[in-house]
C-alpha cells in the first residue's frame, strides 16, 4: 500500500532506454516436494518464464500468504532465495512485513507468514527498505519507519528513520528478528498517497501517465480498479527467453476482501 507509480501496460524508463512489457498468464501449477525440513509448496520444473514465476507464487496457501508489496530479494550461497515483502494479506490476516524463501520451484513462506520486524506500537510500523547478505544464515534488513493515521488507509507518513535489523535465517529456512543494530534519523520519504491522487486517477479512468506517476489505475474486466507500482528488477533469475525479470507490485480497491489482487505480477523485459 505505498509507492503508487506507474501502471502495467506502460513504457517504463530504465536508465537510458525504455521497455515495454508484456504481461504473462498468472495460472497455478503442480506442486511437490519440499525447500527444508518444513513444508514447502513445489512446483514440477525450475521456473524460467514469468508466467512460472507467477505460478510459483499463486501456488502458495492464501492462508500464510495471499499477496504483499516490495518484493525485495538476495540470493544465498546455498542457492535459496529470500523475497523481503512490506505490507502482507493473507487470509485473515494483515502484518507490515514477512518473508519467503525459495529454491528452484520451492517456496517456504517464514513462519507461516507471521511478520518479521517488530512494530515499535501500534502506530510505529516498518517497511522493509533493502537488504545486505552478510553471510548464508544472516541478513542485516534496513527498514524505514512509518507513522499510520486514523483516518483512512492512506493516512500514513514516513518519519525519516532508518533501521537495520539483525536477522538470522534457521535450518527450517524460517527468518529469525534478532535485534535492531541501528536506527537513523534521515529524510522522510516524499510520499504523496492521499485519497485525491486515487481518485483523481478514477476520474481519469486509467489514461495513460508517464512513468513515474504516484498513482495510476489500470480499468479491469473483473469488476474492480487496480494500480501498480514499485517496479524492480530480480537479479537471480535465469528465464530462458535471455530477459530480466521485472517483479512489479500490484493494490486494488478491494484488496482487504480478496487479498490475492495485492499479489506482484512478474514481466519479461
Amino acid at each position: 500500500m505505498k509507492k503508487l507509480l506507474a501502471a502495467i501496460g506502460l513504457t517504463f524508463a530504465l536508465g537510458a532506454s525504455s521497455v515495454t512489457m508484456t504481461a504473462q498468464a498468472a495460472s497455478p501449477a503442480p506442486v511437490r516436494a519440499a525447500v527444508s525440513a518444513k513444508a514447502a509448496t513445489c512446483g514440477t520444473t525450475v521456473p524460467d518464464s514469468a508466467s512460472d514465476y507467477a505460478a510459483m507464487f499463486n501456488a502458495i496457501n492464501d492462508a500464510e500468504w495471499a499477496g504483499a508489496d516490495g518484493g525485495i530479494n538476495v540470493k544465498r550461497p546455498n542457492g535459496t532465495v529470500v523475497w523481503l515483502y512490506s505490507d502482507t494479506l493473507s487470509t485473515g490476516r494483515f502484518v507490515h512485513n514477512s518473508a519467503i524463501v525459495t529454491y528452484n520451484s520451492c517456496t517456504h513462506v517464514s513462519n507461516g507468514g507471521a511478520q518479521l520486524l517488530p512494530n515499535e506500537n501500534s502506530k510505529l510500523i516498518y517497511w522493509i527498505d533493502s537488504v545486505k547478505l552478510i553471510d548464508n544464515n544472516t541478513l542485516n534488513v534496513r527498514a524505514e519507519q512509518v507513522a499510520i493515521g486514523s483516518t483512512n488507509e492512506w493516512d500514513f507518513k514516513s518519519t525519516g528513520i532508518y533501521a537495520t535489523a539483525k536477522v538470522v535465517i534457521e535450518a527450517d529456512n524460517d527468518l529469525k528478528f534478532v535485534n535492531w543494530i541501528s536506527k537513523v534519523q534521515g529524510e522522510p520519504t516524499a510520499r504523496q498517497y492521499t485519497k485525491n491522487i486515487i481518485q483523481c486517477a478514477v476520474r481519469n479512468n486509467g489514461v495513460a501517465m508517464s512513468y513515474p506517476t504516484p498513482a495510476q489505475l489500470c480499468p479491469t474486466t473483473n469488476g474492480y480498479k487496480a494500480w501498480s507500482y514499485n517496479p524492480q528488477l530480480v537479479p537471480s533469475a535465469k528465464l530462458a527467453s535471455g530477459k530480466r525479470l521485472l517483479l512489479v507490485c500490484f493494490n486494488s480497491d478491494d484488496s482487504l476482501q480478496n487479498p490475492s489482487h495485492y499479489r506482484p505480477k512478474f514481466y519479461e523485459i
